[in-house]
């Protein structure tokens, strides 16, 4: 009679891929609050590459703070891909994001929720999800579930309960999308260059900053906030940049496990 060996159990991969889920959620939300609470304080230094090589204005700055916003907007809805990367911090939480996003293929990158994170790689209409040891120590419940998922990819299709939330952070559209929701009364700041690159900030009344490049093409390079009891930066750069995404060799299915459960 065949021994069952070291199989992991229905609920480890499941009570971790629920726990990524929320901290999907709450960088999608981290990405959509920068851009409506932050500070209009100029430039921040960071470096951006967007594909703006030509030092010619676009004429974004002479456009009312609607104008900018919606054009800057619909620009980066229609990059064919690009790196989004940052932190959102609060007194009870922060949250970062570092993924590269190819439209119509899927996003690779790192979620993480302070010291813990977990690999992400959507591809083919799977999602897999890497969880470092931090993270499996944090919500695999027990240190010997932590053990047996070390190092290892959960796979689940992209319409599982436990993953669909991830969704909307490997969508350039529904990102950009993410980003007009209450952005309160727009006001259009000063020019000023980030990371080298020229700029129009647009700020909003609930405090929030967006940052569009006005050489080259209208991109939102950066969105920050500073109120709330919450700080931090989210930026968008290597617009249009060629990505590798693949697919995790030898990942663990979930939803194979919950049918075998």
């Amino acid at each position: 009679m065949a021994k069952s060996t070291s199989k992991p159990a229905p609920n480890g991969p499941i009570s971790i891929t629920r726990a990524a889920s929320a901290v999907a959620v709450a960088a999608a939300a981290a990405v959509a609050i920068s851009a409506c609470g932050g500070s209009s304080g100029g430039s921040t230094g960071t470096s951006s590459s967007a594909s703006t090589s030509s030092s010619a204005s676009n004429g974004i700055a002479s456009k009312s703070a609607d104008q900018i916003f919606d054009t800057a907007i619909t620009t980066a809805k229609a990059a064919t891909s690009l790196h989004v990367a940052g932190a959102i911090k609060s007194s009870a939480q922060s949250i970062g994001l570092n993924l590269e996003i190819v439209a119509g293929k899927g996003a690779s990158g790192t979620i993480s929720e302070g010291s813990a994170s977990f690999k992400l790689v959507d591809i083919g209409g799977s999602f897999y999800i890497q969880p470092d040891q931090a993270f499996l120590l944090k919500f695999a419940h027990t240190q010997a579930a932590a053990e047996l998922f070390k190092g290892k990819w959960l796979k689940a299709s992209s319409s599982n309960g436990s993953f669909a939330s991830l969704g909307p952070l490997t969508s350039i559209k529904t990102l950009m999308g993410s980003l007009t929701q209450g952005h309160g009364t727009l006001t259009k700041g000063a020019s000023s260059t980030l990371g080298g690159q020229p700029v129009v900030a647009v700020t909003s009344s609930k405090g929030g900053t967006m940052y569009v490049a006005t050489t080259g093409k209208p991109y939102p390079l950066e969105v920050s906030k500073n109120s709330g009891g919450q700080t931090g930066k989210v930026t968008f750069s290597d617009y249009n940049k060629s990505f590798t995404i693949t697919a995790p060799a030898n990942s663990i299915n979930i939803e194979q496990l919950e049918h075998s459960g």
